[in-house]
């Protein structure tokens, strides 16, 4: 009888997984067009409810807008520390007529609104010396921020957090995920020396995402999603180890390249490894997962997806999504638009970079 009920269970459990698996498919990519304005280091971008694309350009100390189809339409900033002048950007996010900007160097978080011609009001600049490097609105006050933040100035005592809720209005900040729990280590001076040791000394970061009741978070060296429940405070670690992810690892040849300052030498080293690149809810307890793997005989970078349930943390699907034509994993970048249920891909085409090409992709997720 113990054995039927089980068989029961499973067969359940496999036919839940089938009614709600995902086909994804690619309905439209494009190239940016770059006539009056050159891309030069894109580090982040989004696109908005009229489907006009944002792009974070590191380097260039700005954001550059395009059409849906490409066209670029305007820019916003330069470098400086004036009025919409910026100079160490690593993130930005949207809510409808607001869009909020993260200057690292200038330690501040830039509050704009936008009119329907496109046209920037700066309408507060708040101090701010958190660390973030991922950021998106949970509604018009509330922002999920990924990063580093300390529970209190003591050195000693204090303990580090990778994931926090910032209020703009209030200008207050909600602490929610321990650094310990997110590097699964066993103390704070395990995650220091992780921290310092690990994603100081190479290309790595962290993405979340959220639902109505969890919160989701995945470092970009492991396949382990850490889901916390927004009213108990409850932690539950998911995620299928991939024979498609090549783990990241600290090399002697890594270590040498760092401590020559060699970053031709560091890059060949690191683009042949694996990292998450977005974590993302698609809706209806489903959470994504993308990762790139090197493929040696292209030169170039694959990304393969998985979905998972975020209920009970089962796997439902891996498959390799494209043949991008980057050859490094930072010349990807992610986003997903939970209202349309569509994936975007910005992918740097390596072809040197005095002709370097931007290729955007869209992708829909849909019910089968």
């Amino acid at each position: 009888m113990k054995r039927k009920k089980i068989i029961i269970s499973l067969l359940l459990l496999i036919l839940v997984n089938m009614v709600h698996s995902q086909k994804i498919f690619e309905v439209d990519n494009f190239y940016l067009k770059q006539a009056k304005t050159i891309i030069v280091e894109p580090i982040s971008f989004f696109v908005t409810d009229k489907d006009y694309v944002f792009i974070m350009d590191r380097k260039a100390s700005n954001i550059k807008i395009y059409s849906k189809k490409g066209k670029f339409i305007k820019v916003l900033g330069r470098k400086g520390v004036g009025p919409n002048e910026f100079l160490n950007l690593l993130c930005f996010t949207s809510y409808k007529d607001e869009l909020l900007i993260y200057d690292i160097r200038r330690r501040a978080l830039f509050l704009y609104k936008i009119d329907r011609q496109l046209r920037f009001m700066e309408n507060k600049k708040i101090k701010f010396e958190s660390f973030i490097t991922e950021m998106q609105y949970i509604d018009k006050d509330k922002v999920l921020m990924t990063g580093e933040e300390f529970d209190s100035f003591d050195r000693k005592t204090r303990k580090s957090y990778t994931l926090f809720v910032y209020n703009v209005k209030r200008k207050t900040k909600k602490l929610l995920l321990p650094a310990t729990i997110a590097y699964g280590v066993k103390n704070q001076k395990e995650a220091n020396d992780f921290f310092l040791n690990t994603i100081g000394l190479m290309p790595i970061g962290s993405s979340s995402s959220f639902s109505q009741k969890y919160f989701f978070y995945v470092l970009s060296t492991k396949i382990r999603i850490v889901r916390l429940s927004k009213k108990q405070n409850k932690v539950f670690v998911f995620g299928k180890r991939s024979k498609n992810f090549i783990s990241p690892y600290i090399s002697k040849e890594i270590r040498e390249a760092i401590k020559r300052r060699n970053l031709n030498m560091l890059n060949e080293k690191v683009k042949k490894m694996s990292f998450v690149i977005k974590l993302f809810y698609i809706g209806n307890n489903k959470v994504g997962l993308l990762f790139t793997k090197y493929d040696s005989l292209r030169n170039r970078q694959d990304i393969y997806i998985q979905i998972y349930n975020s209920i009970n943390g089962n796997i439902i699907k891996e498959i390799k999504l494209i043949k991008t034509e980057s050859e490094y994993v930072d010349d990807l970048k992610a986003y997903y638009k939970r209202e349309t249920k569509s994936l975007y891909i910005l992918e740097t085409v390596s072809a040197g970079f005095s002709d370097q090409k931007f290729k955007l992709r869209k992708f829909k997720i849909t019910d089968k």
